[in-house]
């Protein structure tokens, strides 16, 4: 981004961000069991020999695996990105070089995108990966659940799909960005499993 787009900010002031804490997760083992059931039964009957089916079955298990693991996972860094901003904007509206860029009259979407795209400024989260994450926590406000995982919702689950849905919420009235050379936060990666866990 060329340096006139972003927001002139009085003074040299670095502001300090709270840490990202970015959790990784596992997908419990009777969740995965629950993957193979939806794989048989999205499996069509074809006319094939038994070891072919079994083949095929097995290849559509560990693709509905790693897809759900990768969509739950993609879901918990936008909602944690989505918490890191709410608190994050705690702290700036306590500045007052930055008050009249956070006036809390206006629409909320240009402070929390703003925010959002200062984490990619900062090179902490890849550019497709905030945009698909965020996306995706655009579309769900909750941790999408099992039963909604089907041949259907993966087509829809795409990446260009989740872009496309973070580009046209992010679409607003807002010229420049916050500068990132002005704010100073990083990010944390732990290990948790899924929400899931506690159903166990």
């Amino acid at each position: 981004m060329e340096q006139g787009q972003y927001l002139e900010i009085p003074g040299d002031t670095i502001f300090e961000l709270p840490t990202l804490i970015v959790s990784k997760f596992s997908v419990p083992f009777y969740i995965k069991l629950g993957l193979v059931e939806q794989a048989s039964e999205m499996l069509p009957e074809l006319d094939m020999e038994v070891l072919e089916v079994e083949n095929r079955l097995t290849a559509l298990q560990v693709f509905m695996t790693e897809a759900f693991e990768h969509i739950l996972y993609s879901w918990q860094l936008g909602d944690q990105i989505y918490s890191w901003v709410n608190i994050s904007l705690e702290t700036i509206r306590k500045e007052k070089q930055l008050c009249e860029f956070f006036q809390t009259g206006l629409w909320p979407h240009d402070h929390i995108g703003r925010m959002v795209e200062l984490v990619g400024e900062k090179k902490l989260v890849e550019k497709n990966r905030l945009e698909q994450s965020f996306g995706l926590r655009l579309l769900f406000r909750k941790e999408p659940a099992l039963e909604m995982f089907t041949a259907e919702a993966l087509t829809l689950l795409r990446y260009q799909i989740l872009q496309k849905t973070y580009l046209q919420w992010r679409n607003s009235d807002y010229k420049k960005s916050l500068p990132p050379e002005r704010f100073n936060f990083g990010i944390q990666e732990t290990s948790l499993f899924s929400d899931f866990e506690s159903l166990a």
